[in-house]
């Protein structure tokens, strides 16, 4: 996924920050959270700030400043504490979000954040998705984007209906490949039953084809099977706060 803040004599691409935040949960039986954990090492060599939400505590509404958009750290957790969600779950409800603002344009950056179980009814609201809706309504950070990432790579256990209101978006991305059965026909339902068009669902394995039942069959191509590298998308904040999303290349793979 690709983020480009368009000014009015030029577009800049973001691609690196200068400060890192991380949960800090270890991840010891991962590869990825092992390579992620040295690059957050190697960043703070070269002089980025690096947040550990171990030590330090997120407190939900600080802003951080990067020219004229503004990143507004929304939730984030070291670890899950309340019952409810299973081992995997407790891993993700923690996650980092954020939304970013620009001239009016918005994106919300949501993670691996959860809010309901996957047999639960659309009406089910719970768990980190809750805690940020009840933040939203008291007025203490806002959800509300233009464009949004889809919780959990669009799995069932994530998208409420109450977050899906809170932040009312315009443009859904689904970051999801050959794997898990994401984007669920669920989540996806859950946004079109909002109000976003289908032509405003936007997934980063398009034509992929799992097999199964909980994965969202639109556009699928019969025994497809997505490869990485393709299906990147842009979001692009134009100068007068208008948010545009699209492919930054043609469907490849299938």
């Amino acid at each position: 996924m690709e983020i480009i803040l368009e000014t009015e004599r030029q577009s800049s691409k973001i691609s690196t920050f200068a400060r890192s935040i991380t949960t800090g949960y270890p991840r010891l039986d991962s590869g990825s959270w092992r390579n992620l954990n040295n690059a957050i090492g190697e960043e703070a060599k070269t002089g980025a700030t690096v947040i550990n939400l171990q030590t330090v505590e997120l407190v939900p509404s600080t802003k951080i400043n990067l020219g004229e958009a503004v990143v507004t750290l929304v939730f984030g957790l070291p670890q899950w504490n309340e019952p409810g969600p299973d081992s995997a779950e407790k891993r993700n409800a923690i996650s980092i979000v954020a939304r970013l603002d620009y001239r009016g344009g918005s994106i919300l950056f949501t993670g691996d954040t959860v809010g309901r179980r996957k047999s639960d009814p659309n009406t089910a609201c719970k768990d980190a998705e809750k805690l940020m809706v009840d933040n939203h309504n008291a007025g203490i950070v806002s959800l509300k984007a233009d464009a949004m990432t889809a919780p959990h790579h669009g799995g069932n256990n994530g998208s409420s209906k109450c977050f899906i209101e809170a932040v009312d978006p315009e443009f859904v991305i689904f970051s999801a490949g050959h794997d898990h059965e994401h984007p669920t026909k669920g989540a996806a339902e859950r946004y079109i039953s909002h109000g976003v068009p289908t032509s405003n669902l936007f997934r980063t394995d398009r034509g992929d084809d799992e097999p199964g039942t909980f994965e969202w069959k639109e556009g699928a191509i019969s025994g497809c099977s997505d490869g990485r590298g393709d299906d990147d998308v842009e979001i692009v904040i134009r100068s007068d706060g208008t948010v545009e999303v699209d492919y930054r290349q043609p469907q490849s793979g299938c």
